[in-house]
């Protein structure tokens, strides 16, 4: 996929094949590219869906999980945190359509079909994912995995975040979580502010972000290699001659 450029269309296209590939478990059939690819840009998207608080394809992306057998990364358990916490506070999981003030505004039936109207799939998507994740051994960790933590890169992304922009619901998620779990997700921290770079033409700050990464050892991601090639066809498109490739960054 193309993790910064690609549509909304483009992940479903990604999460319905994941399930009919799956099968939900019954007949499940061979994947067809490795595993470790598939969760590496179901992770890149998953950061993209939290951060604009689509939680229709987020919920579906998380279904990759369960339905590879796969074991929960911690961006993937923080995730499904952040759906059951906005699920917790509002009652159902909001839809990008829903309007709070204009639901809590209605009462009887015409509060049922405006419910029924913008947030069906969503709470569909949610019962899916929770359904899956019931399956024996496929359930999301009750503390966030450990592997590969950096310890401190967290608090060194976090002021790539503070851009002035709207609070996010995954925040007040992740405000709770302790050092060493906020260093557990801190590679979904890493993709949350490139897309933000990325879709605000900020390439300077996309080029001081992969830097970062590249110090901290966390360039070895689909969305670091795919920020560094997308710099690189900046440069060749402006300079109108071969540079130096910004993958490097990606490679080193």
């Amino acid at each position: 996929m193309d993790l910064f450029g690609g549509t909304r269309e483009d992940i479903y296209a990604f999460t319905h094949a994941v399930m009919y590939t799956a099968d939900f478990n019954i007949r499940p059939t061979p994947l067809p590219r490795s595993r470790e690819v598939l969760l590496g840009e179901a992770e890149a998207v998953l950061a993209r869906a939290l951060d604009s608080e689509d939680y229709d394809i987020g919920g579906e992306l998380l279904l990759t999980w369960p339905l590879t057998g796969t074991t929960w990364s911690a961006a993937a358990a923080f995730g499904f945190r952040v759906l059951a916490d906005v699920e917790d506070q509002v009652g159902f999981l909001p839809a990008a359509a829903t309007r709070l003030d204009r639901l809590n505004a209605l009462q009887g039936e015409a509060r049922g079909e405006y419910l029924t109207a913008t947030a069906y799939h969503t709470a569909y998507v949610m019962g899916l994912l929770c359904a899956a994740a019931l399956a024996p051994d496929r359930e999301p960790p009750q503390r966030l995995p450990f592997e590969d933590v950096v310890p401190g890169s967290a608090a060194a992304i976090l002021p790539f975040l503070d851009d002035g922009s709207r609070r996010r619901h995954w925040q007040d998620t992740f405000d709770r979580l302790s050092v060493t779990d906020r260093d557990a997700v801190s590679r979904l921290l890493l993709t949350i502010a490139l897309h933000r770079r990325v879709a605000t033409h900020d390439f300077a700050g996309v080029a001081k972000l992969l830097e970062l990464a590249m110090s901290l050892g966390m360039t070895d991601s689909p969305a670091a290699s795919q920020a560094a090639e997308l710099l690189d066809r900046l440069i060749l498109a402006h300079m109108g001659r071969r540079a130096t490739p910004a993958r490097a960054l990606a490679a080193a």
